[in-house]
């Protein structure tokens, strides 16, 4: 169980790397809406 919740913060760690940039312009987007 434990493995599972540090495997899962491990790959949220290199996904929020690559998603960062596309969070951040969808959020421009929806202020701009």
């Amino acid at each position: 169980m434990i493995t599972l919740l540090l495997a899962l913060m491990a790959w949220g760690q290199s996904l929020s790397s690559h998603l960062k940039p596309v969070f951040m312009i969808l959020l421009a987007l929806t202020w701009w809406l």
